[in-house]
């Protein structure tokens, strides 16, 4: 899951270049200089796509390389990287999450991405989100495929995909995701 949501920063950075700094870097956080992933991390960082977790004890930032990603994290760099937006759409009162989602908070800090999210039809709505359930490969290539149709982004298909054992049964709509 981890290296998928690298691999997805790393497209990210080559289809927005021109987005604006965040003014972050892999050196801003204390638990990755050395990482597998810093170059990666610094490029997410600096387009402002991932902000890290907050703070450790000693007052330093931290990223949490090694850790999973939550549904409610994924919603949120989905809504960074791709800008997400009501669009088109008017409403007659302001939209909340909870009037997408049973378990979201209103107050929630993930509440405004996931109802973006909902509204751009990134993710299924109604009954229960379950934000801090880690996600899978294919939810993040589904969740970047719903993403670059949300926005109008073509994206060429090439031939050469990757192999993954766990793909075999998948139908071909999520293997070509």
């Amino acid at each position: 899951m981890k290296n998928m949501l690298f691999l997805f920063l790393v497209a990210m950075v080559m289809v927005f270049p021109g987005m604006a700094a965040a003014n972050l870097s892999a050196d801003d956080f204390s638990d990755v200089r050395g990482h597998w992933a810093e170059q990666q991390i610094t490029a997410a960082a600096s387009l402002g796509f991932m902000i890290g977790m907050g703070t450790d004890e000693q007052g330093q930032q931290i990223f949490a390389p090694e850790e999973t990603v939550s549904r409610a994290q994924l919603a949120a760099v989905l809504q960074r990287t791709f800008q997400l937006d009501y669009g088109q759409i008017r409403f007659i009162k302001q939209p909340l999450a909870s009037d997408y989602y049973n378990d979201v908070d209103d107050d929630a800090w993930y509440a405004e991405s996931w109802m973006l999210c909902a509204i751009n039809n990134i993710f299924a709505t109604g009954g229960n989100f379950s934000p801090q359930q880690p996600v899978s490969r294919i939810e993040v290539a589904r969740s970047i495929v719903r993403s670059f149709d949300a926005k109008g982004i073509s994206v060429p298909m090439i031939m050469l995909m990757p192999f993954y054992e766990d793909t075999q049964l998948l139908p071909q709509d999520d293997i070509n995701a």
